[in-house]
């Protein structure tokens, strides 16, 4: 075989950093495009130059985009698996023992899906703790944000806004306008949260200001939907309904039919909630119900069928609406046994984590 020159490696090496930097940022903004191109990265890491010795970097950086990429879209078994995978590298090359942290957010991330957030918290600790030692700001806001959510899981939903408040002072720190966009989002919504929609307002419009100065449309429509949450609460119906329309349309043109089903829905439960616009409303969720049954969502879908169930009960149509709870204990059924097979994946990876440390 013939060898290759060190400018030929040092090539690929280069392509394969760009692959991953491309793959991190759309991991922020796409989803499904970061764990593919976090794929590739570790594909290209293992093969060509890397055959024999594989290019530890790009591996570990590839296993990050992914597992990171998977918690969103809500595959958390799967970013289980690969957080302890990208941990188990991090053991076999200690010279990347920081990049543990990345793994370990995730599966505190996904311990919060399981319903074990007190679980969740003491992993996000240890991670924490890394990002601290190596003076990793934007992963500080990571861990931090991750909490917020795991205290509101427990019901200590008080120390929720606190660590939002907190990330967001790192992630301007920092110079990240995409992670200033969702911290600012995460704190509008923890506002509308605790019963202060007004102020929920204010931090989600400058999160749209943010958005529209850098280039974030694929953020557009969280944003959207977190204004129009603050608008119902305040009783400004018609201002509701325009953002949940707004949300929806972004998602369609940027193809999250997820984000669109989910806008669909929140859009006929609000609708629906009024006799003038009920049929209107039962339209919207019939939408919803059709977009979330292809993207299996099993959640949103069951949830849609619950709201189904209540307009045609409100209608009399009885003999609809007990088609549609009966649908809708299925899913939740589902639901469960999904969740319970997330738990065994994420305990089994929390485990083989601990022993390897022992």
């Amino acid at each position: 075989m013939k060898r290759r020159s060190t400018a030929d490696v040092e090539a690929y090496r280069e392509r394969i950093d760009s692959l991953l930097r491309e793959a991190q940022y759309a991991v922020m903004t796409e989803g499904e495009r970061g764990a593919k191109l976090g794929r590739a990265g570790i594909e290209l890491s293992t093969s060509g130059p890397f055959s024999d010795e594989p290019y530890a970097l790009g591996v570990v950086r590839g296993l990050r985009a992914v597992c990171e990429a998977l918690v969103p879209i809500g595959k958390h078994a799967e970013a289980a698996r690969t957080a302890h995978e990208l941990m188990r590298w991090c053991k076999r090359y200690p010279d990347l023992e920081s990049f543990e942290m990345y793994g370990l957010t995730v599966l505190g991330h996904a311990m919060i899906h399981t319903g074990d957030a007190e679980s969740s918290l003491k992993i996000l600790a240890e991670a924490l703790a890394i990002a601290e030692r190596e003076e990793d700001i934007r992963q500080q806001a990571a861990c931090m944000e991750i909490m917020g959510i795991a205290y509101s899981a427990s019901g200590q939903s008080e120390r929720e806004l606190p660590l939002f408040r907190k990330a967001l002072i790192l992630r301007r720190r920092a110079g990240d306008p995409i992670g200033v966009a969702y911290a600012l989002n995460n704190v509008a919504m923890a506002e509308i949260d605790r019963g202060s929609p007004e102020i929920g307002v204010e931090y989600a419009q400058t999160c749209a200001e943010v958005i529209r100065e850098h280039g974030i449309p694929v953020l557009f429509s969280a944003v959207m939907d977190t204004l129009a949450q603050a608008h119902a609460k305040l009783g400004n119906t018609q201002h509701a309904i325009e953002f949940f329309e707004q949300a929806r349309a972004s998602s369609r043109e940027h193809h999250v039919p997820i984000g669109e089903g989910e806008a669909l829905l929140n859009l006929g439960r609000l609708l629906s909630s009024e006799e003038a616009t009920r049929q209107e409303g039962l339209a919207r969720l019939r939408q919803a119900r059709d977009i979330l049954e292809q993207c299996e969502a099993t959640a949103l879908l069951s949830a849609c069928h619950k709201e189904l169930a209540r307009v045609f009960e409100s209608e009399g149509d009885l003999a609809a609406a007990m088609e549609h709870l009966k649908k809708h204990h299925v899913l939740e059924l589902r639901l469960s046994g999904e969740q319970a097979d997330e738990r065994v994946e994420t305990i089994r990876a929390v485990h083989e984590k601990s022993a390897n440390s022992a």
